[in-house]
């Protein structure tokens, strides 16, 4: 199952969740707030599509770790300019996980006919825009920003699909439907995550923890396939670890 197929399902279950939560949601809804997750899945989107055309075009072991680092960069600048200082031991935190993002998602094998650093540079600015507009929606706003993100996402993948990629349309069936839901569960539960930490926590030390997403990737690829990891991502889990335990130090 491709890539486009499997965004497109696994929204749609992001998106039928949320609607199925919405009855139950004690928050008002607000055009500021929508508009914000709106144009957080937009940025969210186009970022998945420079990333994976990167991947495809570029090399993996360019294209991944910018993309990483940049996405943890831009929230903080923003958080800085809004005023948000993590204090002494967030900023040692903060220094400590930009190399770690690096590190740990290194991709071995790089025979590609050229770097991508563009798309790299292009995917990590927009996924920093995604965790910025998300953090600016979040608050008194229950799920509402996320559920216009997840429609609004949902509606323009299966226009694509409608458009050019009619295969993507064929709902998947057997373990690949469950395996569809999982992502689409999982993934709708760490933006939750997200929205809810943005709404009571420093952005700047928020952004930069969920950008440690690479290293769950990594860690599951060890349990779960029995992959190897190389120096470079095991150093990159190391200073994960220093980075998060700076951060828990009030």
């Amino acid at each position: 199952m491709d890539a486009g197929r499997t965004l497109l399902w696994g929204h749609l279950v992001g998106f039928l969740l949320l609607v199925a939560w919405a009855p139950f949601d004690s928050a008002e809804p607000s055009v500021p707030t929508m508009a914000a997750g709106a144009g957080a899945g937009l940025f969210g989107l186009a970022g998945l599509f420079f990333l994976y055309t990167g991947l495809a075009r570029g090399r993996a072991a360019v294209v991944a770790p910018t993309a990483a680092v940049v996405g943890a960069v831009v929230p903080v600048v923003f958080g800085l300019l809004s005023g948000d200082s993590p204090g002494l031991a967030g900023w040692v935190g903060v220094v400590v996980a930009l190399p770690a993002i690096y590190l740990v998602s290194q991709v071995e094998g790089s025979g590609r006919r050229a770097a991508g650093l563009g798309h790299g540079l292009a995917a990590g600015s927009l996924f920093g825009g995604y965790f910025v507009l998300l953090a600016l929606a979040s608050g008194e706003t229950g799920m509402w920003p996320l559920l216009a993100s997840r429609a609004l996402t949902a509606v323009l993948l299966a226009v694509v699909a409608l458009v050019t990629k009619r295969q993507w349309l064929r709902p998947p069936t057997g373990g690949t439907a469950a395996a569809v839901f999982g992502v689409g569960a999982l993934d709708l539960v760490g933006n939750i995550g997200y929205l809810l930490a943005a709404a009571v926590g420093n952005l700047v030390v928020v952004a930069v923890v969920a950008s440690f997403y690479p290293a769950v990737t990594v860690a599951l690829a060890k349990v779960v396939h029995n992959e190897s990891l190389s120096t470079p991502q095991m150093a990159g889990v190391l200073l994960a670890l220093v980075s998060v335990a700076s951060f828990s130090i009030p």
